[in-house]
Formats: structure tokens, C-alpha cells, sequence
């Protein structure tokens, strides 16, 4: 991965520009402008230069990572560089060649990110969980995804939930990456611990009821009381309510949106009633 807009992008661009500049008809200055403008500063986001601005917006760094808005770069250098279409519609004779020497300025540069520059011996041992677990290994920079109630990494634990006080038995657990279920048998009230991170949304029910749960001190998993006796106990990930009011007001603006988009065709598509013929 280069971490780089490419030379040819922007000798295509430029094309665009100068064929712009000449013929203003035949595009649109102002789509290339605003995704021209975008693209910049989304460059500038990714440079050492930049750091002030990073530092001034922490949240940001939680969302996103610099070198990761090349990803929308391309996406603007591709709207601004479709405006070739126009260009090459007024030579017929042309066009096919002049597409192909698009597409080749824009692939064959690239094709030597295709190869690794060397390779690297992986001891398989080394990368297993106990392992990661045994050395605190983190997938995100700044630890931005552990939850703040998680004071320490817990230790790797094969199972997806413990008794962690009190005398229960858990009996054939079935697990699936949002949910865990599994009959308990407790001679006295117990306390189940899962090997899961508490977070908003996590819900347990005993006997499909809920109960409390929250996380656990200092480990941050997800905790909760299961009373004596024989029980089915189930936990699942749910929506929080601000996530439902979220996906409300998606789905609204959504069909908000549809509504002003049909009205608007309707009103395009309708008959020009000014240039309607009379009769003599």
C-alpha cells in the first residue's frame, strides 16, 4: 500500500481541468471544484502537518485514521475524473482509445503494490489466544475500543462463562457471537461472569426474565446473579434506546427523502403546458 494519490490521477485531472477551462459547456465546473477542493483537504488531513488539527478534534481520532481518508480521496478523484465522459463523446473516433488510456494511466501504474516487498515467517504459537492474552495485545492504537470500566485486560479463558462466585453448574452452553444461552443449576444464589466485555445493549435473562447486568470490577465483563435452583439463562446484545431513536430518524429522513425525490420527477417529467399547440 502506497499511502499515496498516484502521478496519474492528477495528470487526468488536470486533463479534465484544462478541457473544462476550454469548453465550459461540456462540464461541470462546479462538481469539479467541490470534489477537487474536497480531495485537497482530505490530503492535507493525512500529512505530519495536519497533527495541530488532529490534537484539536480528539473524538475525531476515535472515528477514523489518517491515512484512511485516501479511501474518499479516490472516491472524489473518480467524480472528478468522470468527466472525461463528456470530453470524449465530441471525438467518436477517439473515444474508445482515449478510455483505454484512461483506465491503463490509472491501473498500470499501480500494478506494483500487487506485490509484497518480502515475506515473513509467523510462528502460529505465538499468535494464539493465550498468548495475546498473555501479552496484553490490543487491536486499536490507542486502546479508543476498550470500554472505560475495563480496568485491565482479563486473562484468556476457553469457556464463554464462568461461576465467579457462589456454586452453580453450567450445562451445555450454545454461543453465537451476539448471544449465550445455557441451562444453570445453583445450590445457592450465584454470580455468572461472562468472558465478554460489558457494553450498553448486553441484556441477561433468567427464565426469560431480565435481570441485572453490568460490569464487572475490575474486569469490565459482563456480570450478573443467577438465584438457586434450575434455570435457562440467555444472554443477547439489543439496541440501546438512543440507537432505536437513531434508526428512527434514519428510516424518516429516508422516506422524507423518497417523498421530495417522486414529487420532484413528477414535476420534471410533467407536460410543458407553455409550448402546447394551438389550433388555427
Amino acid at each position: 500500500m502506497s499511502f499515496a494519490v498516484g502521478w496519474s490521477h492528477l495528470l487526468l485531472a488536470a486533463v479534465v481541468w484544462i478541457w473544462i477551462s476550454r469548453r465550459p459547456k461540456l462540464g461541470d465546473r462546479r462538481l469539479f471544484r467541490f470534489f477537487g477542493a474536497a480531495a485537497v483537504v482530505l490530503c492535507i488531513l493525512t500529512l505530519q502537518d495536519a497533527l495541530w488539527f488532529w490534537r484539536q478534534a480528539p473524538l475525531l481520532q476515535n472515528v477514523q485514521l489518517p491515512w484512511r481518508l485516501l479511501g474518499p480521496v479516490a472516491l472524489c478523484m473518480a467524480l472528478v475524473i468522470a468527466q472525461l465522459g463528456p470530453m470524449l463523446s465530441q471525438a467518436p473516433r477517439w473515444r474508445a482509445l482515449g478510455i483505454a488510456g484512461a483506465m491503463a494511466l490509472l491501473i498500470v501504474p499501480n500494478l506494483s503494490h500487487l506485490h509484497s516487498k518480502q515475506l515473513v515467517d509467523v510462528d502460529l504459537a505465538f499468535w494464539t489466544p493465550q498468548q495475546l492474552s498473555m501479552r496484553g495485545f490490543e487491536t486499536t492504537t490507542m486502546a479508543e475500543a476498550t470500554p472505560r470500566w475495563m480496568l485491565g485486560l482479563p486473562q484468556y479463558t476457553p469457556v464463554a462463562a464462568t461461576v465467579l462466585s457462589g456454586d452453580a453448574e453450567i450445562r451445555r452452553p450454545g454461543r453465537s457471537p451476539f448471544s449465550w444461552s445455557s441451562p444453570v443449576i445453583g445450590k445457592v444464589p450465584s454470580t455468572i461472569e461472562m468472558t465478554t466485555a460489558w457494553f450498553p445493549g448486553w441484556e441477561a435473562r433468567v427464565d426469560g426474565r431480565p435481570v441485572p447486568a453490568g460490569p464487572g470490577t475490575p474486569s469490565g465483563l459482563i456480570t450478573f446473579q443467577v438465584p438457586a435452583g434450575e434455570h435457562l439463562v440467555e444472554v443477547q446484545y439489543g439496541r440501546t434506546a438512543p440507537e432505536k431513536i437513531a434508526a428512527g430518524i434514519s428510516i424518516a429522513a429516508l422516506i422524507l427523502a423518497i417523498v421530495v425525490a417522486w414529487y420532484a420527477f413528477r414535476g420534471s417529467a410533467g407536460p410543458d403546458r407553455g409550448s402546447a399547440c394551438t389550433p388555427n
